[in-house]
């Protein structure tokens, strides 16, 4: 009896081994699939962060191309101000009278010559030949 009793305890403790084994290999096996899924996704995030990256610089690049040519449409407009502000100061300490048809006078005001617009352009374009000989490619357009 005890002899028959041994030989099954040792032949549930075998079949308790083989069940483990086969839980051990199955276990296993979803460790690998969820280690392959985590990689997976681990290279899916970099790619996309690689990605991201790429198109942040690429638009920070074209800002950066934008703000010369930005100052330069500010600095030629501030010109143009200073010029109508020239003319209109000449209108009012000289005014140009011209005898009119009728016999009354007309003051007419004085021409805006542009000088300092000009000027300001021709430093401008001397900047950009500057740029582009140094090997920046930066265009500056005024209005």
């Amino acid at each position: 009896m005890r002899g028959f009793s041994g030989a099954a305890r040792t032949t549930r403790a075998g079949s308790s081994f083989k069940d483990l084994g086969i839980n051990v290999k199955r276990n296993m096996k979803q460790v690998e699939t969820k280690v392959v899924q985590i990689n997976d996704a681990v290279v899916t995030a970099s790619q996309q962060a690689t990605m991201r990256q790429k198109n942040a610089s690429a638009v920070v690049k074209e800002r950066v191309k934008e703000i010369p040519n930005k100052l330069a449409d500010k600095a030629i407009d501030a010109a143009k101000v200073v010029d109508e502000t020239f003319t209109n100061t000449k209108t009012i300490f000289n005014p140009k009278t011209e005898f009119a048809f009728d016999g009354g006078v007309v003051k007419r005001s004085a021409d805006n010559t542009h000088v300092v617009e000009s000027t300001m352009r021709k430093i401008l374009l001397s900047l950009i030949l500057t740029l582009v000989l140094v090997g920046r490619t930066t265009i500056i357009t005024g209005k």
